[in-house]
């Protein structure tokens, strides 16, 4: 019998690699060279879980947003090698293939990043493709990033895939594309509210996503 799930989509941040302590950081350093207001924890979770564009667009003028992003960028490179992988992770990604399906990455972090990311951690054996958040004009939530990282593994999205990530986006690019969503669990959001009422949609313990993908 095939596993249920034929493709499963990851979200990067947050879900593949413990990018966030390092994310937050960065945001916090550029907000001090911005002269931004204090930026708390909370705050970063729920304001910028899209894209440092829409974060940065709310509090400067125009003209400034894309030095604000580009600094963001420097300081993601300078910290690079500080991100680690989620011990559960690659267990995660083995599985997945063990079983027959194509692990895809979805994130809304630069291409370039991510590849790299990809690469430094080894995982590329695993992975049957990946989409950055340059490579389209809309990001996460919008499917498009879903089907054209699908594309790139010769394949379609179907109402069988999955979608696996950590934020309210990830969930919301499920719904759009008609696949399962599994949320990891959150104390900054309430996903059972925002999945209410929806079959395909479930949240889930880091530690019992294996169980729930594969042993179920």
């Amino acid at each position: 019998m095939a596993f249920k799930h034929p493709n499963i989509f990851w979200d990067w941040d947050g879900t593949i690699a413990n990018t966030m302590p390092v994310y937050f950081r960065v945001f916090q350093e550029t907000h001090q060279h911005f002269n931004l207001p204090h930026l708390s924890e909370e705050h970063f979770h729920k304001n910028t879980a899209t894209t440092s564009q829409k974060h940065f667009s709310s509090l400067l003028p125009e003209a400034h947003v894309a030095g604000a992003i580009n600094y963001c960028y420097s300081l993601l490179d300078k910290y690079s090698d500080e991100v680690q992988l989620f011990p559960e992770a690659q267990g995660w990604l083995e599985a997945a293939a063990v079983l027959g399906s194509r692990n895809i990455i979805v994130s809304n972090k630069t291409h370039l990043q991510l590849i790299k990311d990809i690469k430094r951690f080894k995982l590329e054996h695993l992975i049957a493709a990946a989409v950055g958040g340059t490579e389209l004009t809309n990001h996460k939530p919008h499917p498009d990033h879903m089907h054209l990282a699908a594309q790139r593994a010769g394949v379609a999205v179907s109402a069988s895939d999955a979608m696996v990530g950590d934020s309210p986006a990830d969930y919301e690019i499920a719904k759009a594309a008609g696949t399962y969503a599994y949320l990891l669990h959150s104390q900054v959001y309430d996903f059972k509210e925002i999945i209410k009422n929806n079959p395909k949609a479930s949240v889930v313990s880091r530690p019992l996503l294996h169980k729930t993908l594969f042993q179920s």
